[in-house]
C-alpha cells in the first residue's frame, strides 16, 4: 500500500513537472551518487590510512623513547666521552644505536670511569667516580718519536730512565695507549689523558725524539790520504734526543730540552747502539731533574 502511493505521488509529480524541472531533479540525483561514491573510494581510504599512519608513529615514538641510554655520574657534572669525542656533561642522555665503544666519564679531582659498550646493552649507567688520591709513585708514559721508532730504541731509554729510579710503562702497554691515543687524536684530549692515568697509572709523559746520523768516516775528505786511510772502517754516530715532558692531569708541558752524544765504532751497528746508549743516559738525567714530585 506505501510502495502504491509512492508511485502515484511520483508518476502525478511527474506529469506535472515541466521538462527543464525534471531535467535538474534528474543531474541533482547523479551529483549526489557520484558525491557518495567519490566519498567511498577517495576520502574514506585516505581516512583510514591516516589513522593507520597516526598509530604507527605512535608504536614508532614507544620504541624511540626505549631507544635513549641515560648516563648519570656521582657527583654530577662530568665530561661524558664516546670513542674519544666529547657528548656534554652529566647527567646525559644519548641515542643507544649511536652509542657503541668505549664511553669515558672524566672530572678534575676525580678518577675516571670508563666502560665498554654495544648495542644490547642496558639502557642507564651509573659511573661512580672515586676522588684522586696523590701518590708518591709516579709512573711514566715513554713515545720515542723517530723515522722508525723501535722497540730497541724504547729500551735502551727506558732502560736509562729505570736505572735513574722512574717508573716506565713497558712497552705491551705502550703500545696499548698509543693505539688509543691515535684514535683520540692528540695527549691534548682530556679524556685520553685521564683515562691512560686511572686505567695504567701514569700522570707523566715523556716524548723523546730520537735522531741519529751516522758517517763512514773512511769515505770523508780530509786532504791527507794517509789520514782518510786511517779512518777507513770507522764510524761516527751524532744523536740527538728532543725531550718534552708533559703532566698528564693538567696536559701541559712542565720542561724541554735536547740533548746530544756522540760515538765511534768500528762498525756502524755499534756506533749507532753506543750513541744512543749515551744520550738516552744524559736525557734521563735531565728528566729526573726536570719531572715535578720525583725528588719531593
Amino acid at each position: 500500500m506505501a510502495c502504491s502511493n509512492v508511485a502515484k505521488g511520483l508518476w502525478k509529480w511527474f506529469k506535472q513537472t515541466p521538462l527543464w524541472g525534471k531535467f535538474a531533479t534528474i543531474l541533482i540525483t547523479f551529483s549526489s551518487i557520484a558525491t557518495i561514491l567519490s566519498f567511498v573510494i577517495v576520502i574514506f581510504p585516505q581516512i583510514l590510512s591516516k589513522q593507520s599512519y597516526e598509530q604507527s608513529s605512535k608504536k614508532e615514538k614507544t620504541i624511540t623513547s626505549q631507544d635513549i641510554i641515560s648516563i648519570i655520574s656521582d657527583p654530577v657534572g662530568a665530561d661524558v666521552y664516546l670513542n674519544w669525542r666529547r657528548l656534554g656533561i652529566t647527567p646525559l642522555t644519548i641515542s643507544k644505536k649511536e652509542s657503541e665503544g668505549i664511553i669515558v666519564v672524566a672530572k678534575d679531582g676525580f678518577l675516571a670511569a670508563e666502560e665498554v659498550i654495544g648495542y644490547s646493552q642496558n639502557y642507564n649507567f651509573l659511573f661512580t667516580l672515586e676522588p684522586e688520591m696523590k701518590t708518591e709513585s709516579n709512573k711514566i708514559l715513554l713515545i720515542i718519536e723517530d723515522d722508525k721508532p723501535n722497540r730497541e730504541s724504547f729500551s735502551i731509554l727506558r732502560s736509562k730512565l729505570l736505572e735513574d729510579g722512574l717508573l716506565v710503562i713497558d712497552w705491551a702497554d705502550t703500545q696499548t695507549i698509543l693505539k688509543e691515543i691515535k684514535r683520540a687524536g692528540s695527549l691534548s684530549n682530556k679524556a685520553i689523558r685521564a683515562w691512560a692515568n686511572t686505567k695504567y697509572g701514569v700522570n707523566t709523559a715523556i716524548i723523546s725524539h730520537l735522531m741519529l746520523n751516522t758517517k763512514d768516516l773512511g769515505n770523508q775528505k780530509y786532504g791527507y790520504e794517509e789520514i782518510q786511510n786511517s779512518l777507513s772502517g770507522t764510524y761516527l754516530t751524532e744523536a740527538k734526543i728532543m725531550t718534552e715532558i708533559i703532566d698528564l692531569r693538567t696536559g701541559e708541558t712542565e720542561a724541554s730540552f735536547t740533548k746530544t752524544a756522540s760515538s765511534y765504532a768500528n762498525d756502524e751497528a755499534t756506533s749507532v747502539i753506543n750513541a744512543t746508549t749515551e744520550v738516552a743516559r744524559i736525557s734521563a738525567n735531565a728528566t729526573k731533574q726536570n719531572i715535578k714530585g720525583v725528588n719531593e
